[in-house]
């Protein structure tokens, strides 16, 4: 995130974009979801499982389109907040 940071100022993504952009690298990096879901008293990992298993069987391809859309919604959101 420090990269939106630097190129937005001192914007801070929703926890919503920050899953979004956690599941789409792990889809990229890794493929689907392997793991086991995470227990109950670790929800941070939860959510960041979640994320990345909501994503099933997208492709490398379709995965990194989708980091560039977020990330595109997040500069729009961070320039609308400029203003």
């Amino acid at each position: 995130m420090s990269m939106i940071f630097c190129l937005l100022g001192p914007y801070k993504p929703t926890d919503d974009s920050k899953l979004k952009f956690y599941g789409f690298f792990k889809q990229v990096r890794v493929g689907p979801c392997n793991t086991k879901q995470p227990g109950v008293l670790s929800p941070f990992e939860r959510a960041k499982w979640g994320a990345w298993d909501k994503l099933g069987q997208m492709s490398k391809e379709e995965a990194m389109a989708g980091y560039v859309t977020e990330f595109k919604k997040v500069k729009a959101e961070a320039e609308a907040a400029k203003k």
